[in-house]
């Protein structure tokens, strides 16, 4: 939301200038709600940026971590119903598919089980400053081995009790370890940010560009190495065996290996 509001601030800004170039009877109208706009996204970017609300809403002090907040609970499964009276094998009786049981009610709360992209927002979106405390330890979790692979950054901690499990009989896990550029690509050019910014502390900038460069390798050998074995690229990757899967040709975001091999 904080990117979203800076961007909508810059494009009214852009519509603004522009506008201070036009001419008609509309005109003052036009660029008083283009001014008004900007102003207002820009306020709203600034809230979102504040770091002492982020680590007041989001940073958990028991994990060491910044998690999502909400109404959730672990103790979730997927459970064959019973079957009614009829015979089981009674060709009018419909498919009996798995539903979701809760064994523990939700509750309010930060969600700390499950380390994953999640967790380091605030690091790919660069919303902490480069001297900031909580950097070292977001660069620790990063490369856990339950979120790292030699494939690239896993949506999900393998930890996580929720790792490579599925929605539904029909929905199979999919933000839920597998492996995705978009995300990755955050990942690297954060990495990279943090390392070369003159207010990052030199153990914290070497580490950031250690990670950097091994991730960067990481992804492009899975990306071109699944081009060179199948003809496409795809819309995610394995974390474990690094083959592509889902739909392909996928060339949207998995394009932007192109940009972190360039850089």
């Amino acid at each position: 939301m904080t990117l979203f509001a800076r961007v909508v601030a810059r494009l009214a800004s852009l519509v603004a200038q522009y506008m201070q170039t036009e001419s008609g009877p509309l005109r003052s109208q036009k660029l008083g709600e283009a001014r008004a706009l900007a102003a207002a996204y820009g306020r709203w970017a600034d809230m979102l940026s504040d770091q002492a609300m982020l680590d007041q809403l989001h940073w958990s002090e028991a994990s060491e971590r910044y998690a999502d907040y909400g109404l959730h609970t672990d103790a979730v499964r997927l459970q064959m119903p019973e079957r009614t009276g009829r015979q089981p094998n009674s060709a009018s009786e419909e498919e009996l598919k798995p539903v979701r049981v809760t064994d523990k009610p939700p509750k309010l709360q930060l969600v700390t089980s499950s380390l994953g992209y999640v967790s380091l927002f605030p690091l790919l979106l660069r919303s902490i400053p480069p001297n900031s405390p909580r950097l070292p330890q977001m660069l620790a979790d990063l490369a856990k081995q339950e979120l790292w692979s030699d494939h690239g950054i896993r949506s999900l901690s393998i930890a996580s009790p929720l790792y490579r499990k599925s929605n539904t009989q029909d929905d199979p896990p999919y933000w839920r370890g597998a492996i995705w550029l978009n995300m990755n690509y955050l990942a690297v050019r954060s990495l990279r940010h943090y390392a070369s910014h003159p207010r990052t502390p030199s153990d914290v900038s070497s580490e950031a560009n250690i990670l950097a460069m091994r991730l960067a390798q990481n992804l492009a050998r899975t990306v071109l190495g699944e081009l060179e074995r199948t003809g496409f690229l795809w819309e995610q990757y394995d974390d474990i065996t690094g083959r592509g899967q889902r739909a392909h040709p996928f060339s949207g975001w998995t394009a932007l290996i192109s940009l972190l091999m360039a850089e």
